[in-house]
């Protein structure tokens, strides 16, 4: 066992879980964010870096009189393929590029704890549904579910919709009830995919995932 996972929607406590599993592990840690929030992420190519420098400044505010210029059709399409072509290869060199660092500090006998991971919060709201999506969404969703290394131990802090958005009002009860579909539907398909009750105490959540890490740890050895 060399990686585990925390996944889980905003506000299930998977920052305090990590710092926690990270400061009473007996082997020896690495924490390694595998999500798609660069601004959060301890290792990330430069390019990444700089892009979201770019996306984060204030926009420039146009003179009253400026008009927005209208564009062929056929250029702004031509223009949109090559951007989501770029777009799609650079999310895979960001991911390969943490993938790397993972394999770096397992050669060096580390356990990497990762924070989330791109397959998970890269799939879409509904797995079954390939209608409203995107061809590059479609290959690189694809892409992650049968090239990129899959997490051989996830647990999955979950909690009820609505205790979710008590916690961190930011995104609906809609959006938070498919969110916790597609996490589970994949789930399935893994299989060390353990559901955490995210309801319970700090010290409940972290004593039943150190319980599973332990019997699993302890087949293996």
């Amino acid at each position: 066992m060399s990686t585990i996972t925390l996944i889980g929607l905003d506000g299930a406590g998977k920052t305090t879980i990590a710092r926690l599993l990270l400061d009473s592990s007996a082997r020896p840690m690495k924490y390694l964010y595998m999500g798609t929030a660069i601004g959060s992420s301890n290792y990330a190519l430069p390019t990444s870096r700089l892009l979201h420098f770019l996306r984060n400044r204030k926009p420039r505010k146009l003179p009253s009189s400026a008009q927005p210029t209208l564009r062929p059709l056929k250029r702004k399409n031509t223009r949109s393929r090559i951007g989501a072509t770029f777009g799609l290869l650079h999310r895979l060199s960001e991911e390969w590029f943490r993938q790397l660092v993972s394999w770096a500090f397992q050669l060096r006998g580390f356990v990497l704890l990762y924070d989330r991971h791109f397959l998970f919060e890269c799939a879409p709201d509904d797995i079954a549904d390939k209608t409203n999506r995107r061809l590059s969404d479609r290959i690189h969703f694809w892409l992650l579910s049968h090239a990129y290394p899959r997490p051989q131990l996830v647990f999955f802090l979950d909690a009820p919709p609505e205790v979710l958005f008590a916690r961190k009002p930011e995104a609906t009860l809609e959006y938070l009830a498919a969110r916790q579909k597609t996490y589970l539907d994949l789930g399935k398909q893994l299989p060390r995919f353990f559901r955490i009750d995210a309801t319970q105490s700090v010290n409940e959540v972290l004593s039943e995932i150190q319980t599973h890490i332990d019997r699993i740890h302890g087949t293996e050895a």
